[in-house]
């Protein structure tokens, strides 16, 4: 019998997820419970939809037979049959008063490229069932019996039980049956005069986000913003209505998002027992505003929703205050717009000191953090990380094609033109890409660092662009060949103990670094090692990882100190 560690409700009545991880084995065990007599399925996704996902199928025939599949979705299709290897494994499953149960198991990693892998961190579970069993094996469109939820399946922090904030005083910043309008896409967006009623200073110690269960497939996500404490608003006109049509009215409120909740989260969160959010007298914070996304494919009408969150107060002051910091940029057109047929798009966010200037010397405690980005951003990040390895990344088909791949650190104190950056061929673009050439951080191969030393990516680095350079050997000058060759950097969950970097000894082989004359036997190249370039090593000296010698055709490494 297994004994779960984790538990979560994925839908109230309908869905229910219990799971637990054998660190040695590296598998995880699920039990999936869901109110239908037909099948039902669970699924690892990459961003929260069907491409990509990796997704046991199963249900229980009329025999009491359990029937289980591993399935791959390419696409918002049917899922395909897995062709590869099967790496679900079914231990058990029963039907019992209009509900499914299976029990079922897969590795962590199932090193299948039809299967998802459960990293540490947040992970996308999606879910779907349908009424009856599958038809000759192939399953039945679920139609709207689906869902999404993001959990951390390798560190799930349980969260309490509303009965532990029975009791206690609450406020509310709720909508009143508000009838969503009938488009496909809304936000709205309704400002709230903070809770006046209390004389003293109280500490909020936990939240809920409250919505209707009959609209769990309209709200997409919520968003609570603190609006600047030195406006002050007609407190009998509060502005409210589609956000976009008010953008003037609540300009105060749209910088500072204080917490948010989207589809895939927790409902109800608890503060640590050290901080609480302060309300009442003397907070700074006398507005806020709430805006809610509804996502209504059908065009429905006439849907009301009365979507909120909802503040329980403990009933001692707690001994820190706590407060939201806010990083990034605002998706609208004046804060962020994507130019159009850009295949790239990076945004830089920066703390001016006219936020940090309150935080005392003595610095902040950071309790939790919470990016967020919208579908079109692969990445973000608001902390240093270390890269542990990294592999170069070929085409099957071009593996004949591709020569060399070198990885080049752009200067750091370099600005390109991110809505412009160069790519070419190399010697037509040599002025364009200078500030790149002279620093090569490393070349073609699969290679794992040190245990002690990771590459620093994220805050604080000093390489903000790179280049790679690609020789392709195309000696039949065959055309129309397509290629996507690049290198992946994996990043490890822990910083470790030193920053690893790369020192570039050489010369160049372009026509101003390098030329060697017609007709001589031979041509001695020896590369010097400036003061500028050594300034900067502690008088401890730098410990020497791998060493990576590189010549062309017609150089030969006569002598190599390291």
């Amino acid at each position: 019998m297994v004994n779960y560690k984790y538990s979560i409700e994925l839908e109230a009545n309908i869905a229910d997820l219990w799971w637990t991880i054998d660190d040695v084995r590296k598998e995880i065990t699920f039990d999936l419970h869901i109110r239908t007599m037909g099948w039902i399925a669970l699924g690892i996704s990459p961003g929260g939809g069907m491409t990509g996902a990796d997704i046991g199928v199963g249900w229980v025939d009329s025999r009491g037979q359990v029937n289980f599949q591993d399935r791959h979705a390419s696409g918002f299709f049917r899922p395909m049959i897995d062709n590869t290897t099967n790496d679900w494994f079914v231990l058990q499953g029963r039907e019992l008063n209009g509900w499914t149960a299976i029990q079922f198991k897969r590795l962590l990693d199932t090193c299948d490229s039809m299967d998802y892998p459960i990293k540490s961190g947040t992970n996308i579970l999606i879910y779907a069932y349908g009424l009856v069993d599958p038809d000759e094996s192939e399953i039945n469109y679920h139609e709207t019996r689906r869902g999404t939820r993001m959990v951390p399946l390798q560190s799930y922090n349980q969260p309490p039980s509303d009965d532990k904030f029975a009791g206690l005083d609450y406020f509310e910043l709720r909508l009143n049956n508000y009838i969503v309008p009938s488009n496909d896409t809304t936000y709205y967006c309704k400002i709230y005069k903070a809770p006046t009623s209390y004389t003293t200073k109280r500490h909020a110690i936990a939240y809920k986000i409250l919505i209707d269960d009959e609209n769990s497939d309209l709200v997409h996500h919520l968003l609570l913003h603190e609006c600047n404490p030195s406006f002050t608003f007609d407190d009998n006109n509060l502005p409210n209505g589609v956000c976009d049509e008010i953008n003037d009215k609540i300009e105060p409120c749209s910088d500072s998002i204080a917490t948010g909740w989207a589809v895939g989260g927790d409902h109800l969160i608890e503060f640590p027992e050290q901080a609480g959010y302060p309300v009442g007298l003397n907070s700074p914070n006398k507005y806020f505003m709430v805006q809610i996304h509804y996502d209504n494919p059908q065009q429905t009408s006439n849907r009301r929703d009365s979507t909120g969150i909802r503040y329980y107060l403990g009933n001692q002051l707690r001994q820190h205050d706590l407060g939201y910091l806010t990083f990034g940029t605002v998706s609208n057109l004046l804060g962020l717009a994507i130019p159009p047929k850009v295949e790239k798009f990076i945004v830089d966010s920066y703390c001016p000191s006219n936020v940090t200037r309150t935080i005392p010397k003595s610095g902040i405690t950071l309790l939790s953090s919470f990016p967020h980005t919208h579908l079109q951003a692969p990445t973000s990040y608001t902390t240093k990380r270390h890269a542990i390895a990294y592999k170069i990344l070929i085409d099957d088909e071009n593996s004949d094609l591709v020569n060399h791949l070198l990885l080049h650190e752009c200067n750091p104190s370099f600005t390109f033109d991110d809505n412009n950056l160069p790519n070419g061929v190399c010697d037509e673009i040599n002025d364009k890409i200078e500030p790149c050439s002279a620093s090569i951080a490393t070349g073609w191969a699969l290679i794992e660092f040190p245990e002690q030393a990771g590459y620093p990516v994220g805050l604080n680095s000093p390489n903000k662009y790179f280049m790679v350079q690609i020789h392709y050997d195309n000696p039949q000058q065959i055309s129309n060949r397509r290629d996507s060759t690049g290198i992946r950097y994996y990043l490890g969950n822990q910083l470790r103990q030193h920053d690893l970097g790369y020192l570039t000894f050489g010369t160049v082989s372009s026509l101003l670094g390098l030329a060697i004359p017609p007709k001589v036997e031979k041509f001695i190249v020896d590369s010097y090692c400036p003061s500028n370039v050594t300034r900067t090593i502690p008088k401890s000296g730098i410990t020497l990882l791998p060493s990576f010698p590189h010549t062309h055709l017609q150089g030969i490494v006569k002598d190599y100190y390291s």
